[in-house]
C-alpha cells in the first residue's frame, strides 16, 4: 500500500527530477539486478539511459551500511527491498517512460507492519520528501496519466 503519481516522463526530464531529488539530501541507486551490489551514490551519472527504475533514498532514515542485497538463481544482485523491512521506509521509487506507451511513476510506501504486526506509519521526513518530488515530477511529465 503506497501513494504514487502515474506520468509519462522521458529520460532527460527524468534526470532533472533526480537532480533535484539530490538537491533534497537523496542519494541514487538503480533498482532491479545487477552483476554487483549497487549502493547509492550522491551523483547524477548513476541515472543512465540504460535502466529505467530507481530508489531516491533518504540516507538519514535508515543506515546504508545495513542495506543488504540478495541473489537470484542467475547470480544477479538486488537490493532486498521487502516491503516488510524498515529500508522501504527510506526510499522512494522512481522511474521514467521508454515511449508513451510506457507509464512511469513516484511511488512512496504508506507504512509496514513491525514484527509485532503493529502498524509503522511512514515518517514525517519520507512523506515531505515525496510531496517535493510528486510535486516536480507533475511539472517536468508529459503529461498525467
Amino acid at each position: 500500500m503506497g501513494k504514487q503519481v502515474n506520468y509519462i516522463m522521458y529520460y532527460e526530464a527524468f534526470v532533472k527530477l533526480a537532480e533535484f531529488a539530490l538537491e533534497l539530501g537523496c542519494m541514487i541507486v538503480p533498482k532491479g539486478f545487477t552483476d554487483e551490489p549497487e549502493y547509492p551514490k550522491c551523483d547524477i551519472s548513476v541515472v543512465t539511459s540504460e535502466k529505467t527504475d530507481y530508489y531516491f533514498y533518504i540516507p538519514e532514515l535508515f543506515p546504508i551500511d545495513q542495506i543488504k542485497h540478495g541473489k537470484n538463481i542467475y547470480g544477479k544482485y538486488y537490493l532486498e527491498d521487502d516491503f516488510g523491512m524498515p529500508f522501504a521506509m527510506s526510499i522512494i521509487e522512481a522511474s521514467y517512460s521508454e515511449n508513451e506507451n510506457c507509464a512511469a511513476r513516484v511511488y512512496v510506501q504508506t507504512g509496514y507492519y513491525d514484527e509485532n504486526e503493529n502498524w509503522i506509519p511512514r515518517s514525517e521526513k519520507l512523506t515531505k520528501t515525496y510531496e517535493k518530488i510528486a510535486r516536480r515530477a507533475r511539472k517536468l511529465a508529459e503529461r498525467i496519466v
